[in-house]
């Protein structure tokens, strides 16, 4: 599988995971200015953009450890454009599902800041 491909199955699974854990799905691969979101979804009053990080093995280090700076902010920019384009008035979190194989999957609330 190319590397594409196991990043599309990659969020594939984190949307499956999300939905059932009543999540509802806004947009997906939401880019704004070179800075991509992976998942934008909300649960309950929440607006929650979500990163999917993959690892086929541990050797490279922890998914979860893998988001550098520029990334979280990159979602933060992101994340004031979409509240403020879309004229959304609510709480935001940041969050981070790492999937680790063969199928584990961890869920970060509020990863970062």
């Amino acid at each position: 599988m190319l590397a594409k491909e196991k990043g599309k199955w990659a969020e594939e699974l984190a949307t499956f995971y999300l939905e059932k854990s009543n999540y509802s799905i806004i947009d997906k691969n939401f880019v704004y200015e070179n800075n991509e979101v992976d998942i934008i979804a909300t649960q309950e009053n929440l607006l929650v953009f979500i990163e999917v990080k993959m690892r086929n093995c541990l050797s490279y280090g922890y998914p979860e450890k893998s988001m550098n700076k520029r990334q979280k902010d990159g979602y933060k920019k992101i994340a004031v454009y979409f509240l403020d384009y879309y004229k959304i008035d609510r709480e935001i979190r940041f969050d981070l599902l790492a999937i680790s194989m063969p199928k584990t999957l961890f869920h970060f609330k509020d990863a970062f800041y």
